[in-house]
């Protein structure tokens, strides 16, 4: 993701959407909240509002990547999370 140019806060709030050292599984899961990012900036100018909105995506992809992790590990000792 290119955060070159951008504001000290941009780049520290794009920290952590990097996926490519996680497993693929995951990379899928992780990969489209890291595009929506690189396409935010490519188009919005740094602000309190863009670092607030990066924060809740970079929130929600940490969410569904923990969830696909449990996921995969209960399925490996063949249960199930829920249902």
């Amino acid at each position: 993701m290119d955060t070159a140019g951008r504001h000290p806060s941009t780049v520290q709030a794009v920290r952590g959407l990097a996926y490519d050292h996680l497993p693929q599984r995951l990379q899928t899961i992780s990969r489209p909240f890291h595009d929506l990012v690189a396409e935010m900036l490519r188009i919005l100018p740094d602000d309190p509002e863009l670092i607030a909105a990066i924060g809740k995506i970079r929130e929600a992809k940490d969410c569904c990547v923990l969830l696909a992790a449990l996921d995969d590990a209960a399925a490996a000792e063949g249960k199930k999370l829920h249902g």
